[in-house]
């Protein structure tokens, strides 16, 4: 599946059918609950106004949603979230979300970590950089690694039949 042609406008009504998450769970995650996804092309401001959304902020959805199916806390995917979102020296991790293969976070009780993956010398398999954790802070860790590349795939497939059903 080739990414989507025409970068559609998403109001909500579409946004959570492209990403293919359930309706309520994008009104909590688009209304501050436990997250605050904006829109990224058009914030509300008024009566009669719509929150504007494109194709990325979809594949920001489904990759919460695919944490949040394995296991991911409320709190876990806050600090994803966050991790995700926040303008950093290299740019936003948000836009590994649109370009990578795969993407591995891990969440401890103090720290959120990206981990690098590569491809395995004697199998067809990839290897994740190793999890850390402390004995004295942590009971517990979860590392959870999306298949980004089939993500966008779902997610560039609806937006497809979106747009074709709109002209």
């Amino acid at each position: 599946m080739e990414a989507v042609q025409a970068n559609p406008v998403l109001e909500f009504s579409n946004l959570w059918r492209v990403a293919g998450v359930p309706k309520t769970l994008a009104q909590n995650w688009t209304n501050g609950r436990p997250i605050r996804l904006p829109a990224s092309i058009s914030q509300a401001d008024g009566k009669g106004s719509r929150n504007l959304y494109n194709v990325e902020d979809a594949y920001l959805l489904a990759y919460l949603n695919a944490a949040r199916q394995q296991g991911m806390s409320s709190d876990a995917l806050e600090r994803i979230f966050f991790m995700l979102t926040v303008p950093l020296e290299r740019g936003p991790l948000r836009r590994k979300l649109a370009s990578d293969d795969w993407l591995a976070i891990s969440v401890t009780k103090y720290a959120v970590v990206e981990h690098g993956i590569e491809k395995s010398k004697n199998t067809p398999n990839l290897v994740i950089s190793p999890l850390e954790v402390s004995d004295f802070h942590d009971s517990v860790a979860v590392l959870v690694a999306v298949n980004l590349k089939s993500l966008r795939s779902g997610v560039d497939a609806r937006a497809q039949r979106l747009i074709k059903k709109t002209r």
